[in-house]
């Protein structure tokens, strides 16, 4: 008496490359041998089938996908990956821009990095978010005792008595 086994075979396609699946051949229960497209084969026996699928699977390549955004260096690590960043980003696949990467403060401005913003500090004579508007009074233009007033981005001098100009000079 002749017993015949059934195989049914599921192969991944992103371990096995095409000529890799189309050499896999089963029998099926109408003694044809298969392969992945169905058409009829030379007949294999199950030990033929067990040496086909005891082939060690591939490793997964982690960098194959380019996990790594906004030019990121990815560098495989066994099973997982690790990201290099460039300059201004950061994170596990340099998915965050660093505020302050891009010098956001002017005229001197000293950048503070606060999560996902940022803030600066400004030098004396200049406010606003960036440092952008300078502060006419802060460098004392007013002579002999003048007060200095800010108007925008001009100034104006009330001079003490016996001064008069532009500036109490």
């Amino acid at each position: 008496m002749i017993f015949k086994k059934t195989f049914s075979l599921q192969v991944n396609v992103d371990t096995y490359s095409q000529d890799e699946v189309q050499g896999v051949v089963l029998e099926d229960d109408k003694g044809l041998a298969q392969n992945d497209k169905r058409e009829p084969q030379d007949e294999c026996n199950v030990e033929d089938a067990e040496r086909q699928l005891s082939r060690p699977e591939k490793e997964p390549v982690p960098c194959a996908s380019a996990p790594c955004m906004n030019g990121g260096t990815c560098s495989n690590s066994g099973t997982s990956f690790s990201c290099s960043c460039p300059v201004g980003y950061t994170g596990d696949a340099c998915e965050t821009q660093v505020p302050c990467a891009s010098a956001p403060c002017m005229n001197g401005g000293t950048c503070s990095n606060n999560g996902t913003s940022f803030s600066c500090s400004c030098p004396v004579g200049y406010t606003g978010d960036r440092c952008e508007t300078q502060v006419p009074c802060a460098s004392a233009p007013c002579m002999n005792g003048g007060t200095c007033s800010n108007n925008g981005t001009s100034f104006s001098c009330s001079c003490p008595v016996g001064y008069t100009g532009q500036r109490c000079d």
